[in-house]
């Protein structure tokens, strides 16, 4: 259906397809980034007919409703609230808010705990919900462990048994043999599954090393835009309640000045590989779209896609 202007009163999010707490500090600077003017991205919900059910987009939700915002942009598809919750599952696996530690094992053990979605096989549940398939056969075995086994069985197992090898008599713990290892819950987040985490720009393309450590500093650019907006929003203050220190300072030129530098900070933030070579670190070296970086913003990304488009 597209992207459309949701009323707030109109979102419902009662119907379990929020996975995670709130980051309070992330809601915060929607709301700040929501009073500068600027517009968040749009939340994604499913419309069954008669119900909006947002699956991804709660941080904006509630940044919207909290800074008095009647509206909200949405990228809507037809669908369940069923099926709200089962997209909900694979929100901010690779970007967004990130999701806190234990979030990954609760959702996969609601998958496991449903009569349909436990068929669907142990690879497209891990890619589903953005972690490894070792996680996800981990977790089965443990849940098997817990509620398939005997008690009694367990109860009743020896723990040790003596071993004669080389003249020598030892004993030897027995209890864990042929059982599979607990996963510890903490690392449900984290788990790479032998092999590095890979990073991803903000349309899914894996980053170079070389890239990659670029946009792990986006963070930083992010950080000045809240000392801005924090600024303005306390000089501005000032000056509205006479305080004499700010007798000299021009309210409009504050706010003009500081919009201003947010703004370029916002568009300086890296978005994307840069779609005229991906990550070719040849092509680059001739390439004006991204001046030899290799990475985009995303005015860049969009004008040399929309660029394409014209020319395809």
């Amino acid at each position: 259906m597209g992207i459309s202007k949701l009323p707030l009163d109109q979102i419902r999010i009662d119907g379990g397809t929020q996975q995670r707490q709130l980051d309070e500090s992330a809601v915060a600077d929607y709301i700040q980034l929501l009073k500068d003017g600027s517009e968040a991205p749009p939340i994604n919900v499913v419309f069954d007919g008669k119900d909006y059910w947002p699956w991804d987009g709660f941080h904006r939700y509630h940044a919207a409703s909290k800074a008095g915002i009647k509206t909200i942009a949405a990228i809507v598809t037809k669908g369940t609230q069923r099926d709200a919750v089962w997209l909900s599952f694979s929100a901010n696996k690779d970007h967004g808010v990130r999701r806190q530690k234990g979030v990954i094992k609760d959702i996969i053990l609601k998958i496991l705990a449903d009569p349909d979605w436990k068929k669907v096989s142990q690879h497209d549940i891990a890619r589903h919900v953005g972690t490894s398939h070792g996680y996800v056969r981990d977790c089965i075995a443990s849940m098997r462990i817990r509620i398939d086994a005997p008690p009694a069985a367990k109860k009743n197992r020896p723990t040790q048994k003596q071993v004669h090898r080389g003249g020598k008599s030892y004993t030897m713990e027995t209890a864990n043999i042929g059982q599979p290892a607990e996963p510890d819950p903490d690392n449900f987040y984290d788990h790479k599954a032998d092999k590095p985490e890979q990073v991803k720009d903000e349309v899914g393309n894996v980053l170079n090393p070389e890239i990659a450590k670029v946009f792990e500093r986006r963070q930083e650019l992010k950080e000045y835009m809240r000392r801005i907006s924090e600024m303005k929003c306390a000089v501005l203050k000032a000056i509205d309640l006479k305080d004499a220190l700010f007798r000299e300072i021009s309210a409009a030129q504050i706010k003009a000045n500081c919009e201003n530098l947010y703004r370029q900070f916002s568009f300086a933030i890296p978005y994307a590989l840069c779609p005229l070579h991906a990550d070719d670190p040849l092509g680059r070296k001739t390439c004006t779209g991204c001046k030899e970086t290799g990475w985009v913003t995303q005015a860049a990304y969009d004008r040399i896609m929309a660029s394409k488009k014209r020319s395809a």
